[in-house]
């Protein structure tokens, strides 16, 4: 399973509003034969040429959300979590979110996996982050700025259960 690809582009312009998010992430579940993996594609949003970004949402909780995050799951054949690329690129433009940018790459546990059979003899899965970044550029004709509560960029991977699991009868908190 591969997320595809998201690409938004401001050149010269604005976009504004209360909350953005491209989502490029892909589910896989473990199987009893041949599973598969589950991985991550590619968001990029791009300001360029003087363009600006303003995301205010009032009083609500106010995000960007870059995710290009792959998760996997156990099983008989285990779905591998692979995460795959998002981009925040500033190039001579500015960047004000009142709230949480979030740019995340993730190799994690599909928490639907809990309420899927996985087999007699599950085995973990590998789950291996990608790349997030976030990059301010100036070409020397104008400045690159970002103003934002929080920034988060996380490219990790985690094999680690999903919060809630089933084994056979039980269903358990981790």
């Amino acid at each position: 399973t591969f997320g595809g690809t998201i690409s938004l582009t401001a050149d010269g312009g604005t976009i504004s509003g209360g909350s953005a998010g491209l989502f490029a992430d892909a589910f896989e579940l473990g199987a009893l034969d041949d599973a598969g993996s589950a991985k991550g594609g590619t968001v990029a949003m791009n300001l360029i040429n003087g363009s600006s970004l303003v995301l205010d949402g009032g009083e609500g909780s106010v995000t960007l959300n870059l995710s290009a995050s792959g998760y996997g799951a156990i099983g008989d054949s285990a779905a591998d979590a692979i995460g795959g690329s998002a981009w925040l690129t500033i190039s001579d433009s500015s960047a004000n979110v009142s709230g949480t940018i979030n740019s995340a790459a993730l190799g994690l546990a599909n928490d639907l996996a809990a309420l899927t059979p996985y087999g007699f003899n599950p085995v973990g899965f590998n789950a291996t982050g990608g790349s997030a970044t976030v990059s301010l550029l100036s070409t020397g004709v104008g400045t690159a700025s970002l103003t934002t509560g929080d920034l988060i960029v996380d490219a990790g991977g985690d094999a680690s259960r999903p919060e809630f699991y089933f084994d056979g009868g039980e269903s358990y908190e981790s």
